[in-house]
């Protein structure tokens, strides 16, 4: 993404998605997607990382590979980010439909303790998600798919969530930034959009 101009150093601000790219990657489309995911469930699992692990938990890759199924808690609907960065650990809360999709390859998922496991139960490694991202952004005929990395999900659900009227501070928490600092390159990518808010807010207040 170009650098943004604020009278310092350039600032260079997170490559992201648009909404309706994220929804390209992890709905699937047509009869031969979902009879993929009926029959394997490599497809499933895969799909559900990118859409609950990566980018609604916005868990970092590494966190997503230590992910353990007795760290989700189920009926309090949230999660637990064990030794995330910086050695914290962090509560995320999952909505209803979220569990509703982990569920899904809770049923088929071998056991172990990993949640998102191979077939034989072991944990899956960094290298092998970035691969199977980018993979999924070039099936989903993603403009750039190389650009589209495990992280990217994180930076597009904080810009998704300012967008749609999230405080910085509830979207600090959700990301487990130490300092509201970090949380604030996002208000950069959704400047257009505080704008039109406030034009609008405009046309209706003194």
């Amino acid at each position: 993404m170009a650098p943004f101009y604020y009278g310092g150093p350039p600032l260079h601000l997170p490559e992201t998605l648009t909404v309706e790219e994220v929804r390209q990657i992890v709905e699937p489309k047509g009869a031969a997607a979902l009879r993929r995911e009926r029959d394997h469930p490599i497809p499933l699992r895969n799909r559900i990382m990118i859409q609950v692990g990566l980018y609604r938990c916005a868990l970092r890759v590494a966190e997503a590979c230590a992910l353990r199924r007795h760290d989700i808690r189920w009926d309090e609907r949230r999660l637990l980010v064990r030794q995330g960065k910086g050695g914290r650990d962090r509560w995320v809360d999952l909505s209803t439909e979220s569990v509703a999709i982990l569920r899904l390859w809770d049923a088929r998922r071998p056991k172990g303790d990993t949640f998102f496991c191979s077939l034989k139960g072991t944990a899956l490694g960094p290298r092998y998600i970035q691969a199977m991202v980018k993979r999924a952004a070039k099936r989903a005929g993603i403009a750039e798919p190389d650009r589209v990395t495990p992280h990217v999900f994180r930076h597009s659900r904080a810009t998704h969530l300012l967008q749609a009227g999230a405080n910085i501070r509830e979207v600090q928490t959700i990301l487990g930034h130490a300092s509201v600092a970090t949380t604030m390159i996002y208000t950069h990518i959704v400047q257009p959009y505080i704008a039109a808010t406030v034009e609008r807010v405009d046309e209706t207040l003194p």
